[in-house]
């Protein structure tokens, strides 16, 4: 599996790409994964936890009153953290 940040990981199942999210059980302390989708290449996997990761932070604010603005520069700091893993993908696939 490839980590891509805490929790979030891109893995095969032989026929493609797999993005995924590993997560702990309140109760149990077990740990879980879910899967975030299917996906033929490493940019969409990407841009699929990327959505993931807005989505969880928008469900991490259910119970606060935060302005759009924070919301706004959330979604844009996990943009910008996920290009610069595409950047770096890049610059990998051009070195080859």
């Amino acid at each position: 599996m490839i980590k891509v940040d805490d929790g979030y990981y891109i893995k095969t199942d032989g026929n493609g790409l797999v993005a995924i999210k590993t997560m702990v059980a309140k109760k149990s302390g077990n740990e879980n994964t879910k899967v975030i989708g299917y996906y033929t290449t490493f940019e969409n996997a990407l841009k699929g936890i990327e959505d993931q990761m807005v989505l969880d932070y928008v469900e991490s604010t259910k119970t606060e009153d935060i302005p759009v603005s924070d919301a706004i520069l959330k979604k844009r700091e996990i943009r910008n953290k996920m290009k610069r893993i595409r950047r770096e993908l890049e610059d990998e696939d051009e070195e080859l």
